[in-house]
């Protein structure tokens, strides 16, 4: 049987179980062998036994990554986004990266084995895989092949052979932090006991037809057929489901202690007893009863379970586990500071019905290679549990930003480069509490176009997340964010201009924003739309001369025409009412909104614009991996009013580009020439919008 079919009859009965030190052996060979891509399609199942007592044995296949070894200048540079590219070095890397597709079902199917199993199991692999056996697996190679690599691949074999017991110690802590220990669907009976040290011991067994099981309703030693203990060195959390059926579920002690128990009801009549009050218990089907528990959660939640591991980028993540980038390249760009080069750290913390992680938080460090200017970017995110709601706080500091300022309205003349020119240092803090539409809602990067490459996420339900995973990206998406936002600009205004000498203006007051997609694909969307909206609001407090407010709002939509070729549309606007300062001001000109143009070539109290393009998709190429070529053609159109006029008509633009992408990722160039302007070359990382 292959793999799924399996998880569904451990699902179904107590009857059937998997020679889990069996198993555990194989991984063992996989993690020798550095062989990363171990999800369920590379694994089928042997059925031993009777009716009633089926023990399923692994049996490996399809090994095209064994002894994978990308060492390559280019795929070390990818690594950092796609972990299952490992090398086969003497050293066994870290174990993240083996379990790239494998962990859901290590997490599946290893949770009843103890520290002393993982011992046992390495040195049994040890024994087993001798120098005599090595030799002979290598002599099977094309003859060819030996005297180019035997020798290294046998020293590294030999070496990798040592290390297994230090590998298999690494696995088990990897896998004891969180653990599901999973019930069937038949009514079980679930003991959980909190002793003193902060030792937690789980045993599911049958439930009687009295309603529990043992003769006095909690003895279930002789009966169980899950025991296990959980050391609080080892674990921070265990969560038992209980799947289908009437179940029960009695947790006792007197000790406390650090260790999260979580009981996940199924669709039965459940019945919940916590002695201890410390029990989280989770159940929106059936007629169920919980004394004495800590919470209780009863909404649904529609991840389906799949038995998979991540995908590349990962689009969708684990509920469990830590994730640390230690740097992260960062690339922007900016009208004054040029190209902006950094990269920092990024921590991730996954956890219970959070998706799609915890709390994140990313911070880098810029450098603007034109203006030599410095500048740092904070990034932070927590999710609630098993709801939408989100606490983010964006936070940037820079002194290489600038703007451009011609004077006020829709005919102003050029006043050339360097004149036009507003350096400027910047602060921004903006605190928010925000509103996932959709389980899992694309976030935008600090300093991103607000129509930029987001991650996705899908309508709840298990056909749809299925549908998700393999990219076809259908249902509303998007966040609403609201917050206090703090903001102060320094200008340093070039002689020349028409700006009034240098400023230090501070605003403090509130922002909201409304993003929203509907598209079927992320990279190059053929079909739906998206939305964007941004509102601020900023009372007379600060260095503010009076009390003034912003808004911009983007749609972008797309209508597929005749085979792949599709048009992309959108429309914007921007608008500055009260006594706001000129970095404030509504502006047309660059990639934002009218290409071809300086960045705000004009400016006022309200501006408008609009993009049309014709993509065309020409062929599938080999860039390091497969992905999408297309070229597009451009034509964009926009114009400012100030005190309601608006002299000059509208300004347009016309140009062309093209894309690559791959794996829901993009980058695209192009070229624009206004109807009154030079033409200019423009580079994003995804498409224009």
């Amino acid at each position: 049987k292959d793999a799924e079919d399996v998880l569904d009859d451990l699902e179904e009965s107590r009857g059937y179980r998997v020679d889990a030190e069996e198993f555990l052996r194989a991984r063992l060979i996989d993690l020798w062998v550095g062989d990363p891509d171990r999800g369920s399609d590379q694994w089928r199942f042997a059925r031993f036994g009777e009716e009633g007592d089926e023990v399923y044995r692994p049996i490996p296949r399809d090994r095209d990554w064994a002894f994978v070894h990308a060492d390559g200048f280019l795929t070390a540079r990818f690594r950092s986004f796609y972990p299952k590219l490992v090398e086969l070095r003497e050293t066994i890397p870290e174990i993240e990266p083996l379990t790239y597709s494998s962990h859901l079902l290590d997490r599946r199917l290893l949770t009843a084995l103890t520290r002393d199993d993982f011992a046992s199991a390495a040195r049994t692999v040890q024994q087993t895989m001798t120098d005599a056996v090595i030799d002979e697996a290598l002599s099977s190679m094309p003859p060819e092949f030996q005297p180019l690599a035997v020798d290294e691949m046998r020293a590294k074999l030999i070496a990798r052979r040592a290390q297994l017991p230090a590998i298999a110690e690494d696995f088990y802590e990897w896998l004891a932090t969180d653990v599901d220990v999973r019930g069937t669907d038949e009514d079980n009976f679930a003991l959980v006991e909190r002793l003193e040290d902060g030792t937690v011991r789980v045993r599911l067994s049958q439930r009687g037809e009295s309603g529990v099981a043992g003769t006095d309703g909690v003895s279930v030693s002789a009966q169980a057929w899950y025991d296990r203990t959980f050391l609080p060195a080892e674990t921070d959390e265990v969560r038992i489901y209980l799947h289908g059926g009437d179940d029960h579920a009695v947790v006792r002690g007197s000790g406390r202690g650090p260790i999260t128990v979580r009981v996940i009801g199924g669709g039965g009549d459940d019945v919940v007893e916590d002695e201890t009050g410390t029990v989280r218990f989770y159940d929106d089907d059936g007629d169920n009863v919980a004394r004495g528990v800590r919470s209780v959660n009863t909404q649904s939640w529609g991840w389906a379970d799949i038995p998979e591991g991540l995908r590349f980028g990962k689009d969708w993540a684990q509920d469990w586990g830590r994730d640390r980038s230690l740097f992260s390249p960062s690339v922007q760009y900016g009208e004054g500071a040029g190209l902006i080069v950094g990269g920092g750290p990024t921590f991730t913390d996954f956890g219970f019905r959070r998706a799609p992680f915890r709390s994140r938080l990313g911070f880098n460090v810029l450098y603007g290679t034109k203006s030599g200017g410095w500048g740092a970017e904070l990034s932070a995110e927590h999710r609630m549990e098993n709801s939408r709601l989100a606490i983010t706080l964006d936070a940037r500091a820079t002194e290489f930003e600038a703007f451009r300022f011609y004077g006020f309205g829709n005919d102003t003349p050029d006043l050339g480069d360097e004149e036009s020119l507003v350096m400027m240092d910047q602060v921004t803090v903006y605190p928010a509490l925000t509103w996932v539409i959709g389980p899992r809602p694309g976030n935008l990067p600090p300093g991103s176009e607000p129509d930029g490459e987001g991650e996705g996420e899908e309508d709840e339900g298990g056909e749809v997340e299925r549908a998700f995973l393999l990219g076809k990206r259908e249902g509303i998406r998007g966040s609403f964010s609201i917050g206090p936002l703090a903001h102060w600009t320094s200008t340093r205004v070039p002689t020349g201009n028409p700006l009034d000498g240098d400023s230090d203006v501070g605003r403090l007051g509130g922002q909201a924003i409304l993003r929203v997609s509907n598209t079927d694909q992320g990279a190059a969307p053929r079909r739906g739309y998206r939305l964007f909206v941004q509102a601020a609001g900023f009372p007379d407090v600060w260095d503010a001369e009076g009390a003034f407010g912003t808004g911009l709002a983007q749609l972008s939509g797309y209508l597929p025409l005749f085979g792949d070729t599709h048009l992309a549309a959108r429309i914007g606007g921007e608008a500055a009412v009260g006594d706001f300062a000129v970095p404030d001001a509504a502006s047309i000109g660059g990639r934002r909104s009218v290409r071809g143009y300086r960045f705000d070539r004009y400016t006022g109290e309200v501006a408008t614009w609009g993009n049309l393009e014709l993509r065309v998709p020409i062929d599938t190429v080999h860039i390091i991996v497969n992905g999408e070529l297309g070229v597009f053609g451009l034509a964009d159109t926009g114009r400012v009013w100030m005190d309601g006029e608006s002299p000059g008509g509208w300004h347009t633009a016309w140009g062309g580009g093209a894309w690559f992408s791959a794996f829901d990722r993009a980058i695209s160039v192009a070229w624009a020439r206004g109807n009154d302007s030079h033409g200019r070359f423009y580079i994003w990382q995804g498409l224009p919008f």
